[in-house]
């Protein structure tokens, strides 16, 4: 590019040529989108807009996992279905635990990564908390405690939403 190009000194269009101080983003990294310089928080993925993009999901899948656990526990370390979970549930977790504690350059889209083991987590589970209805009396409560809780869930996120209209 040539000198003068873009309305300025250079390709950024500052004076000197270059980039405007801070790259063009506001001051502290931010931008459209949550994107930015932020902190490590155990908060994170509960609260902000990462909660009302993906953490609607979150009781539906803790309490799959209850389910799940409470019925494989006594299959054997070789069975499919356990290695299917624990595979799932596994890498569910270490991404959330790489999300919270990671510090830097953090964007909203990066927990598009959640995505597909939180689905995967929310399935298995909805299917052992069937089962378990099906076949116990105590853990058969397990299946409407869920859908109320993230029911109740999602209408609190909903309602931090100052967009959303009841």
């Amino acid at each position: 590019m040539s000198p003068g190009m873009m309305g300025g000194g250079g390709p950024g269009g500052g004076p000197g040529g270059g980039m405007p101080p801070g790259g063009g983003m506001p001051p502290g990294g931010g931008g459209p989108g949550g994107g930015g310089m932020d902190g490590a928080s155990l908060t994170r993925l509960v609260s902000g807009e990462v909660a009302s993009q993906i953490g609607w999901l979150y009781p539906l899948a803790l309490f799959g996992m209850i389910a799940v656990l409470v019925l494989l526990r006594r299959r054997p370390r070789h069975d499919a279905q356990r290695a299917d979970f624990l595979l799932w549930a596994g890498t569910l977790l270490i991404t959330a635990g790489v999300f919270t504690f990671a510090s830097g350059i953090w964007h909203t889209y990066y927990t598009v990564a959640l995505a597909a083991p939180l689905a995967a987590v929310v399935g298995m589970g909805v299917i052992a908390m069937w089962r378990l209805t099906r076949d116990t009396e105590w853990w058969g409560l397990l299946l409407p405690a869920s859908i109320i809780t993230t029911g109740l869930w999602s209408a609190h996120l909903l309602g931090r939403n100052e967009d959303f209209l009841p």
